[in-house]
């Protein structure tokens, strides 16, 4: 757990090729008053597996329903006392809580990024605007089909793989619109390429890469 976490009431911790963009691990401190000290989480709200489906999970201080979670893709949210928030975006992943009298500690780990979508640049809001729209689709596509069955394929996907399938995604429509309209969408593309190189470099993309639609 970060030291800086109580300052704070919660903490993305940086990636290891410091890429302020993408983090690894987020850490969420919950007490049973707050410390008035910048942001208190109150409660946080997670979507999280559970009968193979997508349940929303309210988290707040002291918590004796359970200490790890499969995390679905989605938003996950902060609240404090006084209705302010801070939101991340998630691919999925795992989730901790250890809980005492003093405080409730939640610890979200996923194989893919973290987006903090609190924080001050435009990307990681650009990035996930986009990355919603693509599940908003295969949403759509599954519409006409037993209800909930876009929430079950959800809860079973691999979060690694769901984020390069994105990525993949969103290479391909930049490279149909060479001139983007605005500079943020400049350093969007640039950001989606730059990744993909990363993982290639890494070698961890794979040899093909499924697309949404395979996946979902």
């Amino acid at each position: 757990m970060s030291e800086q976490m109580p300052d704070l009431g919660y903490y993305f911790h940086p990636a290891g090729d410091h890429d302020c963009a993408c983090h690894p691990q987020l850490d969420v401190v919950m007490h049973p008053l707050p410390t008035y000290r910048h942001f208190d989480p109150e409660y946080m709200q997670v979507p999280v597996v559970e009968n193979n489906s997508l349940r929303l999970l309210r988290i707040h201080h002291p918590w004796m329903m359970g200490n790890a979670f499969r995390v679905c893709p989605g938003r996950v949210v902060l609240h404090d006392r006084l209705g302010k928030m801070v939101e991340a975006f998630t691919f999925g992943g795992e989730l901790a809580i250890v809980s005492d009298e003093a405080q409730t500690r939640c610890t979200l780990t996923s194989p893919a990024p973290i987006f903090d979508l609190a924080a001050p640049q435009t990307l990681p809001a650009l990035f996930t605007a986009e990355v919603e729209v693509l599940l908003a689709r295969r949403r759509a596509a599954w519409a006409s089909r037993e209800p909930f069955a876009f929430q079950h394929q959800l809860a079973n996907v691999d979060p690694q793989m769901l984020y390069l399938s994105c990525l993949a995604a969103l290479q391909q429509k930049f490279a149909h619109f060479p001139a983007l309209p605005e500079p943020d969408y400049h350093e969007l593309a640039h950001f989606v390429a730059l990744q993909v190189q990363t993982w290639q470099a890494s070698g961890q993309w794979p040899a093909l890469v499924p697309t949404l639609a395979e996946l979902l």
